[in-house]
């Protein structure tokens, strides 16, 4: 019987005739590809299929936000703070009454609360002030893929307070952060830090001029570069950090000191909160000579929540000793709870000691030693040197942090009275150090905020005569420093700073009972700052208001009362 298409069933049986050919076919390939894959040998399990082991793998990608340490496996990294676009350290100017100030206070002579927010990427700073000094800084940040750059550049000019007082300083500044994609096998989620600096500084030796012809004092023209590269991340249970830093000195166009640092450490995570590896460090150091610094370590972590330590021991050579040092140091990091938390680190081996070194804390050092075909810097010995300090926050609007220091090296970098044409010899003795500080912040109202800064050290050299061992207190080391400012921002827009520091008075010869001291003084210091709109602003600074005779190097006395405007503009 034959059906009519229009039929109903006619459409039935046509579709039933086509769903069981495609049934019948289906079960044709797979009892096919059974019989054949029955046929063929089987695959060891340690050998993935070819085609699947070339394909990439492809992980989710996601993105973690805060900044608490997160253990995730399977290659998953922690994603890194992105770092502030604008810091202090970034755009102080070249000061010469900052030239030595001590470390509880901001290398800034004014604290600028109007510096570019987070929100801006651009800025431009300038300033005027007495004795023919003007100054500017910009700088810029450009964020592209998983790059973040930041560029900062400025110059300061000065006719200076006295005779061949004056300087000029130009400065440049390059950084950069990477984060490495998740696509990157080993390094995905690793964080790469790169910075590039320039220093030129044309200055004379002004505290000469008690010399019989002060238009004779020395000229120095100094060029310090940095670079470096650092790289952090992990890899499952491994973690690594690896970096390659250099500094070099030109003075007068001629290559004097270049100072090489090279690090590898690396951790793997044995459970509980412990972490064990190694460490490798090298110091190169040279100039008319070579002189190497190797340092390899164990390392070992204990982090858990609120409780971070780290420790390593190992062993030192240098190239110019025939001896094995042992070296050792730790750090801890322990947060009670929300109210206290408190520091500790200790470290004793050996480091080099360079003529960079002594240049960034004097910059009237004499180059006279460098000429010599052996290093001039013996290697320092820390024989101890221990830090300790106590944080308390007993509400949001208080902070108290309480510090100690003790100390005892072997070829410590020191340095003794100036010389008749006002340079500096770096002398290497035998010092041992006690150190305390306080820091206390309080905001006593939403417009008004105090802040406390205290230091008290006690240091001395020891010399072993032929008679007995003599003692005298440490050249150039204030006993007592302290600062106190007040902040207050009288309405939105305006805003005063007063702030006052003190330096006791200090020793400037290691062995002369006829030297005088250098005097103590009181440095006042005030600044007000006015917002015209969220991009532009202007301020009004001055420091030694009271006119005192402030004297850092022996012969070098400082300006007296100086007061600058400037403006701020970001973008």
């Amino acid at each position: 019987m034959r059906l009519c298409p229009h039929c109903p069933y006619y459409r039935l049986i046509r579709e039933s005739r086509t769903v069981a050919l495609v049934l019948w076919v289906s079960a044709t390939l797979l009892l096919g590809q059974r019989h054949l894959a029955a046929q063929q040998p089987a695959k060891s399990p340690e050998k993935p299929d070819k085609s699947k082991a070339e394909q990439p793998l492809e992980l989710p990608e996601f993105v973690i936000t805060g900044t608490e340490t997160l253990d995730v496996p399977g290659g998953a990294k922690q994603a890194p703070k992105p770092s502030p676009k604008l810091t202090p350290q970034q755009l102080t100017r070249f000061n010469p009454l900052d030239k030595q100030t001590f470390s509880l206070l901001s290398p800034s002579t004014m604290t600028r609360a109007l510096l570019p927010q987070q929100e801006r990427n651009g800025y431009v700073q300038g300033e005027f002030g007495m004795f023919l000094s003007p100054s500017i800084d910009a700088g810029y940040r450009i964020i592209a893929g998983n790059f973040d750059l930041n560029a900062h550049a400025g110059a300061t000019l000065s006719d200076g307070h006295r005779r061949n007082a004056g300087f000029t300083d130009v400065r440049a500044d390059l950084q950069s952060q990477y984060l490495a994609p998740e696509k990157f096998f080993f390094f995905g989620g690793s964080r790469t830090d790169t910075y590039l600096r320039a220093n030129y500084r044309n200055f004379r030796f002004f505290g000469a001029d008690s010399v019989m012809f002060p238009e004779l004092a020395p000229l120095r023209q100094s060029l310090l570069m940095e670079a470096g590269v650092q790289t952090v991340g992990g890899f499952e249970s491994l973690r690594y950090d690896m970096g390659v830093s250099a500094e070099s000195i030109l003075l007068q166009g001629a290559h004097e000191n270049t100072l090489l640092d090279a690090h590898l450490a690396m951790t793997t995570a044995l459970g509980a909160g412990w972490h064990l590896g190694g460490k490798a460090a090298v110091q190169l150091l040279s100039a008319s000579w070579f002189a190497a610094l190797v340092s390899p370590s164990l390392v070992a972590e204990y982090r858990v929540s609120g409780v971070s330590v780290r420790a390593m021991a190992g062993l030192q050579t240098f190239s110019y000793s025939p001896f094995i040092l042992p070296n050792a140091s730790i750090h801890a990091d322990v947060a009670v709870n929300s109210l206290l938390s408190f520091k500790v680190s200790a470290f004793t081996g050996a480091r080099q000691n360079s003529f960079l070194q002594a240049f960034r804390r004097n910059p009237y050092t004499a180059t006279i030693f460098l000429s010599s075909k052996l290093p001039p810097f013996p290697l320092e010995n820390v024989i101890y040197d221990v830090n300790a300090a106590l944080h308390l926050h007993p509400s949001q609007h208080v902070t108290l942090s309480l510090g100690g220091n003790a100390n005892f090296t072997l070829n410590k970098l020191v340095f003794d009275a100036a010389e008749k044409n006002g340079e500096f010899v770096p002398s290497f003795e035998r010092v041992r150090g006690f150190g305390a500080w306080l820091e206390a912040e309080a905001q006593i109202s939403s417009a008004d905020n105090i802040t406390l800064r205290g230091n008290v050290n006690v240091a001395s050299i020891s010399l072993n005569s032929a008679i007995s061992e003599i003692i005298v207190p440490l050249s150039y080391l204030a006993p007592f420093e302290a600062s106190l400012q007040y902040r207050r921002r009288w309405f939105e827009p305006f805003l005063t700073v007063l702030e006052g520091v003190y330096v006791g008075e200090r020793p400037v010869a290691l062995f002369s009972r006829t030297a005088s001291n250098l005097p103590a003084y009181l440095d006042i210091r005030f600044s007000s700052e006015y917002e015209f709109s969220p991009n532009i602003s202007a301020y009004v600074r001055g420091t030694n208001l009271l006119n005192q005779q402030i004297v850092i190097w022996q012969g070098f006395q400082e300006r007296g009362i100086f007061i600058a405007a400037g403006f701020v503009i970001t973008f």
